[in-house]
């Protein structure tokens, strides 16, 4: 081959290597982009939305990410019937990337990476209770929290608000599945059911159209206790989780975050009113080194509920010193 020709041969040659390393380089990088994976919960979807709140908050806070730290993928990881199986997951990373929403414990913090931003504005710690008509009428003749440790209450395996209520003196059973806490309580096997403000609506209306069973608002009485619920997620994955936390702290600052929160609860606190109530206030220790959180990012709707009723504090039994006592006149 002749010398120009051949020069003409090796710089095509090179300039084909050229443009074969720039694909491999562009296809390396859009590679590199799809490996931002994060796994949500699968959870049912409340009527007139089209995804559960747990996945439209990390969608909204990753959405503010997107700019400075390039694209995501969002993928569903089985839901659980159980919080217990939901944390077993999260330790052992099951499905990698995923980020679930948890009530903090003290075993949760030490093992687990999380986000000090409480997703549901602290709303969850204010509670009354679900009843069958018999039940809550009794419960507006309790005038002391002794009266109130007459009544027997469900709640669910693994969750949190077990160990609160019966460090107080609440007897308390432990129940798997939502559904049998509804059937237990309409039909007098047990009491009350201890809602948060939020689920209050929502639970009354799968009883109903699940269950077939009529539930009521016990009037008179509620509870609150600090109850911060944050994200977790396997310390493999603190990265990601950083990621989201960025986003999160976006959206409170853009105003985005209220929007949604309003969009799926605002309507189902419309309806609770804690005027009249003697509200029972119980101390929730692992909630104590995330109290300024919930200070700072509760919301005005949450901070209206709290102005409202009578507050009357009540000790852990380990605390007390004699019976509890009737609030002052």
């Amino acid at each position: 081959m002749p010398r120009p020709a051949r020069q003409i041969f090796l710089r095509g040659l090179l300039c084909c290597l050229l443009a074969v390393v720039g694909l491999s380089c562009l296809a390396g990088s859009a590679l590199r982009a799809e490996e931002a994976v994060f796994s949500y919960r699968s959870r049912p979807v409340p009527d007139g939305m089209t995804m559960d709140f747990e996945e439209a908050l990390m969608r909204l806070a990753l959405d503010h990410t997107v700019a400075a730290e390039g694209p995501y993928r969002l993928q569903p990881a089985p839901g659980r019937a159980t919080t217990l199986r939901v944390v077993q997951d999260l330790r052992l990373r099951t499905y990698p990337g995923q980020m679930v929403i948890q009530t903090v414990t003290p075993e949760l913090v030490r093992d687990l990476a999380y986000i000090r931003f409480p997703v549901d504005s602290g709303m969850t710690g204010l509670r009354v209770a679900l009843a069958s008509a018999g039940a809550a009428q009794a419960t507006a003749d309790v005038r002391t929290f002794a009266d109130l440790t007459r009544f027997s209450a469900v709640q669910g395996l693994g969750w949190r608000d077990v160990g609160i209520l019966q460090a107080h003196g609440l007897p308390v059973q432990e129940i798997s599945s939502r559904e049998s806490m509804s059937l237990m309580v309409a039909r007098g096997r047990a009491d009350l059911y201890w809602r948060g403000v939020n689920e209050v609506d929502r639970d009354i209306r799968l009883a109903r159209t699940g269950s077939g069973v009529t539930l009521s608002v016990a009037p008179g009485v509620a509870l609150y206790y600090p109850l911060p619920k944050f994200f977790f997620a396997h310390p493999a994955d603190e990265p990601a989780l950083r990621r989201l936390e960025r986003g999160l702290l976006a959206a409170w600052g853009d105003g985005s975050f209220h929007a949604l929160w309003r969009e799926y609860f605002a309507a189902a606190l419309s309806g609770v009113s804690f005027e009249g109530r003697r509200v029972f206030v119980l101390e929730n220790p692992d909630a104590a080194p995330f109290l300024a959180d919930l200070q700072r990012y509760e919301l005005p709707e949450v901070q209206a509920l709290r102005m409202q009723g009578q507050w009357i504090p009540v000790q852990p039994l380990n605390a007390q010193t004699g019976p509890p006592q009737p609030p002052p006149d």
